[in-house]
């Protein structure tokens, strides 16, 4: 309610489950979690697109990539039988040609995005971002579906 539902956003980025799965939280409950957060902003902010990203690879966590590749893979489901919901595969670029996370993608710790990582990402969800965006617009101003 305080970090979104005031504000009234017309798109929603959600990155969740990193720490759930480092804190050795079930996949299933992970995602039965991202499900009810998706659909309590939906019923909230029925008109507001929600973009969701998976979590990311990382050296720091690269143990627990199975884990996280089973919650991205619930979440990519759920996301797809949802006109409002859109999964952007933000994990995949990530990884380099030997299979593993690109390490200057990462600052030091090889946990957290590097600029030149979020930069990355930010090639990646600007053109998602204006679509949706402009697709709750044209809602709003009677132009859309």
């Amino acid at each position: 309610n305080e970090v979104v539902l005031k504000y009234k956003p017309k798109v929603v980025v959600v990155y969740a489950g990193d720490n759930d799965v480092a804190g050795k939280i079930p996949a299933e409950a992970i995602g039965r979690d991202f499900a009810a957060l998706v659909q309590a902003i939906h019923t909230a902010l029925p008109h507001t697109e929600i973009v969701c990203l998976p979590i990311k690879p990382s050296r720091m966590r690269w143990h627990l990539w199975e884990s996280m590749k089973a919650v991205n893979a619930l979440n990519k489901a759920f996301a797809e039988t949802y006109d409002y919901v859109t999964f952007v595969d933000t994990a995949s670029p990530l990884l380099g040609a030997e299979g593993l996370p690109t390490e200057d993608l990462f600052m030091k710790d090889q946990l957290h995005l590097s600029e030149k990582g979020y930069a990355l990402w930010n090639r990646i969800l600007a053109p998602v971002l204006e679509e949706k965006y402009q697709k709750v617009t044209d809602k709003d101003n009677g132009r859309g579906k």
